[in-house]
């Protein structure tokens, strides 16, 4: 019988490769309880909200020539998944949504045209020359009314 196959080579071999692996252990306990609390102090916490709003909250007023193509975005979406994932057995749920701008203002079927007008904001400055921008490239819009998002969309 070879030492390397004695009852005390393996012995000692197993204790040597413990105390190397012991450190390593250790870290990993470490790095998972770390985990555990990253995750469940997101659990534990409501769903953080987004704010869309926070660049115009941001910004400063200053004098801005608008030029927007005229168009139009109809879109309509299979909600029946999504509805299934939350527990709702639906057999056909789909949501169209109309989206239309022109030169008199946006016009969208399910809101009223009161509310779909431009909002022109007065802001004077003799010494500012205004800002052009022409929105000759894809950009996202939002359609707002007292702060919530009615329509939300991608021009492209």
């Amino acid at each position: 019988m070879s030492i390397f196959q004695s009852d005390q080579f393996k012995s000692a071999m197993t204790e040597v490769v413990q105390k190397c692996l012991q450190p390593l252990e250790e870290k990993m306990e470490k790095r998972l309880r770390r985990l555990e609390k990253i995750y469940n102090d997101k659990a534990d916490r409501k769903e953080e909200e987004v704010n869309l709003f926070w660049p115009a909250e941001r910004a400063k007023l200053r004098n801005v020539k608008i030029t927007l193509p005229v168009f139009s975005c109809n879109t309509t979406t299979d909600l029946k998944k999504v509805l299934k994932e939350v527990g709702i057995k639906e057999q056909a749920f789909v949501h169209q949504a109309h989206f239309q701008l022109n030169q008199s203002g946006v016009n969208v079927p399910h809101v009223p045209s009161e509310d779909a007008s431009f909002e022109i904001i007065e802001h004077q400055d003799d010494n500012e020359k205004p800002i052009e921008f022409v929105a000759n490239r894809p950009f996202m819009f939002m359609l707002t009314k007292s702060n919530h998002v009615m329509y939300l969309g991608w021009y492209q």
